[in-house]
């Protein structure tokens, strides 16, 4: 059975991608094959810029 960390590893292409804005974009635009490109590099985007500030730790990025 998959724990955690072994669904965040295939889920959320931790292991794949360094870069946490182009994982969160992989990850929104893979599941289910969603349309809304643009919105899902805005997010992206978003979370890098919380997370170079501390605002979000990377524990709350995997949790989210």
């Amino acid at each position: 059975m998959a724990n955690r960390n072994d669904i965040l590893y295939k889920k959320t292409f931790k292991d794949q991608v360094d870069e946490l804005e182009k994982r969160v974009y992989y990850t929104l635009t893979n599941e289910d094959k969603l349309q809304a490109h643009k919105a899902a590099k805005a997010l992206s985007i978003l979370v890098k810029l919380l997370h170079d500030k501390n605002i979000l730790s990377d524990d709350e990025v995997d949790n989210a």
